[in-house]
């Protein structure tokens, strides 16, 4: 039976030192059953102007804004779709077999990963994957990394793009991570991150925060550390396990959820709001002020600042605000 938790999700203020959002349109792009295939939508964030995006009756999902807000890129099972943003494709880029894509930080490339090494025991999915990139134009696609990236533990946050889109940090199978040079491939391991994973580039280049585990099941704290390995420290820690560390458009802030058993207790951070589920989502608006996560198939958002509760915009699955 599955354990009842309570994802508590929190906002942790930090120094200043961000890049401010470039101009997008401002909509929620998400997922949603239609019969048996997953469709495109977007809703405002207000809940208002839900738009239907596709009627393939083929799988779409893991929808994600281009850092301009114009362009949407998708997967499917007919690989990576670019469309516009009523839609319309505007064009499809080498058929892939898995998800989990992001957008370089000045749109000209996408990296995304491919499933690689079977679990040898037979019990789980694959336990590696491959890294590649590829120009949004379509052309120049190459691999990165070939089963280098750990994927035990699923493939949700395996990577993050660094400010100007010459580097990469992914989780590898070394249990630590590791940074990539886009245009040569040269790598380079993070000393002191072994455990590590979930890494997240802060938008002024100058830190990485990422989930590090204590010990097996023992849950897990939030370190930061430089690019260049130094200034490794914990920023988190928490007795139960943390998840999905996501920094805020402008760098000043970082949200994340921590599990735990029951109701929340004492909490010593900016906003708490707690759901029911154990969700990977989370996203913030923009322009920084608000912040969106799922729980149970539903997309909800509130004000990262605490002064609104959470609402219900739409019903749906692997939101991101544009």
């Amino acid at each position: 039976m599955a354990r009842s938790v309570v994802v508590a999700f929190a906002i942790l203020a930090l120094a200043a030192g961000g890049s401010a959002a470039g101009e997008r349109s401002g909509r929620i792009a998400f997922v949603r059953y239609v019969g048996p295939h997953q469709e495109l939508f977007t809703v405002a964030p207000d809940g208002t102007g839900l738009r239907r995006l596709t009627r393939n009756r083929v799988e779409d999902y893991d929808p994600k804004w281009s850092p301009e807000g114009r362009r949407l890129m998708s997967f499917g099972s007919t690989g990576i779709v670019v469309r516009d943003l009523k839609g319309t494709v505007l064009r499809r880029l080498p058929r892939t077999c898995c998800q989990v894509g992001d957008w370089s930080p000045d749109g000209r490339l996408i990296a995304h990963l491919e499933f690689a090494c079977d679990d040898p025991s037979g019990k789980g999915g694959p336990a590696c994957a491959n890294l590649w990139i590829v120009r949004s134009g379509g052309s120049g696609r190459r691999r990165l990394v070939k089963e280098g990236l750990d994927a035990t533990g699923g493939f949700d946050r395996l990577y993050a793009w660094a400010p100007g889109a010459r580097r990469l940090v992914y989780t590898a199978s070394t249990k630590a991570l590791v940074i990539v040079d886009v245009a040569t491939g040269g790598k380079r391991t993070l000393r002191g991150t072994r455990f590590g994973e979930h890494p997240a580039w802060s938008p002024d280049g100058r830190r990485i925060a990422f989930l590090r585990q204590k010990a097996p099941f023992g849950g897990s704290d939030i370190y930061v550390v430089a690019p260049d390995g130094s200034g490794l420290r914990p920023l988190v820690r928490s007795r139960s396990h943390l998840e999905a560390p996501t920094w805020s458009p402008d760098g000043r802030h970082l949200a994340y959820f921590r599990l735990v058993a029951g109701t929340p207790g004492d909490e010593r951070y900016a906003v708490m709001v707690a759901v029911t589920s154990t969700t990977e989502w989370l996203d913030w608006s923009p322009d920084s002020t608000g912040v969106l996560w799922t729980s149970f198939n539903r997309i909800f958002v509130a004000r990262a600042d605490g002064s609104t509760p959470a609402r219900l915009v739409a019903t749906g699955d692997a939101p991101d605000w544009g």
